[in-house]
């Protein structure tokens, strides 16, 4: 028979068991709690790793995109540079070439006035003690004009005058010029025109009965005496030119300046001078 005491402790027992299964209980639960709670919070962390990482790539093709039109600004402000220095530098080649060419105009140009000034000089220059005969006849008895037959030019002196006014009208001297000179000097005779050709140490002599024949004598003696270098096949041309004046039987002092080399500013060019002029003879009475 149990006594008092002992339902008593067995109450208390069976309390206290009941109380340790509800810890138990309890415990489970809180473990239970905190996995959920371990669980979400990792599934929290890997949304947010995600969405740092989608934002992070967003940011580095925002990045990336800045970085091709920065590069593409510079590569277009290059360029722009590029074009203006080409336009620059063919505008200053233009100009160099339109100054080398102007240089060598100027040159040309003096030159060329220079041979006429010259020409006009030596053709001054008579023979006087051979055209003794010539100077005393004073009108020839068919055209009633003054007459110019048989009236010379001294080579020497006529040459002297041609080189020395030409070197002092361009500075150009007598050595520098002579090699490219073929000069010519016509007398008149009687019946037919002395002609005397000259270029450095080479001469030559020839008569011409028709003034008309004048000119295929002279461009015939430049063709022969041009050099196989030249690159100027120039040759004069004066009878049937209605914009000059043909050869008449009168003295000529003429003059051929063929090939001669003009320095501009970069290039050197060639040029071709003639240059001729007829004694004019004046009767005056006393």
């Amino acid at each position: 028979m149990l006594g008092i005491d002992d339902i008593c402790n067995l109450m208390r027992g069976t309390k206290e068991g009941m109380q340790g299964s509800k810890a138990k209980q309890k415990t489970r639960y809180s473990k239970k709690i905190m996995q959920c709670l371990r669980a979400k919070q990792f599934v929290q962390y890997i949304e947010g790793k995600a969405k740092q990482e989608v934002q992070d790539s967003k940011k580095d093709v925002q990045r990336n995109k800045a970085r091709k039109e920065v590069h593409g600004s510079k590569g277009g402000g290059m360029g722009i540079a590029f074009f203006a220095m080409a336009v620059v530098f063919l505008a200053l080649l233009v100009l160099l070439n339109v100054a080398d060419y102007m240089l060598y105009s100027a040159k040309r140009n003096l030159i060329a006035r220079a041979v006429d000034y010259s020409v006009c000089s030596a053709v001054q220059e008579i023979d006087v003690a051979r055209s003794r005969e010539g100077l005393s006849t004073e009108y020839d008895e068919i055209s009633g004009i003054p007459s110019v037959t048989s009236i010379f030019l001294n080579e020497e002196n006529a040459d002297n005058a041609f080189f020395s006014t030409f070197q002092f009208n361009t500075g150009i001297e007598e050595t520098s010029i002579k090699p490219y000179v073929i000069r010519v000097i016509v007398n008149p005779l009687e019946d037919a025109l002395e002609c005397h050709f000259k270029k450095g140490s080479l001469m030559a002599q020839q008569l011409v009965y028709d003034e008309e024949q004048l000119e295929d004598a002279i461009n015939s003696r430049i063709r022969e005496w041009q050099d196989e270098s030249s690159v100027d096949s120039h040759v004069i041309y004066v009878n049937g030119n209605p914009y000059t004046r043909k050869f008449q039987k009168r003295p000529y002092y003429m003059v051929i300046i063929k090939d001669y080399e003009i320095d501009g500013l970069f290039k050197r060019r060639n040029a071709t001078f003639v240059g001729f002029a007829g004694a004019r003879i004046e009767r005056r009475q006393g």
